[in-house]
């Protein structure tokens, strides 16, 4: 697996794709996607956290193979935030103010928390 500062990763559109950052090809790319248009992919280790505007399609995916290693049916859409990971759990926060934290290992919701605003 290239090293993460070596790989440059893109979601836009229904595509998630790492390329290498010396000549622009790809490595690897996962075309089975919905929503995610507007946040920031989330690289950490060996995946990539992709938001999406579809709740049902917030996707954590493998790095190297593209392959999509869970989606959270029960996560809120993210809207515009980017996806944040912090220890064994990944966050969520859609347009509405709703913060969604999940489990890395498989997408599993343990809480939700409105926040007192929206978040644009």
């Amino acid at each position: 697996m290239p090293h993460l500062a070596s790989e440059l990763i893109l979601s836009s559109n229904g595509v998630v794709q790492g390329l290498d950052l010396q000549t622009g090809e790809p490595r690897w790319e996962n075309v089975e996607l919905t929503g995610n248009t507007v946040s920031s992919p989330t690289a950490f280790g060996e995946v990539v956290l992709v938001g999406s505007s579809d709740g049902g399609h917030n996707s954590l995916i493998q790095r190297g193979t593209g392959k999509i290693l869970w989606h959270p049916s029960k996560a809120r859409p993210t809207s515009f935030a980017s996806p944040l990971v912090h220890g064994p759990n990944a966050y969520l926060l859609n347009k509405s103010g709703v913060l969604t934290c999940l489990t890395k290992a498989d997408g599993t919701v343990l809480w939700e928390q409105r926040l007192a605003d929206s978040c644009w």
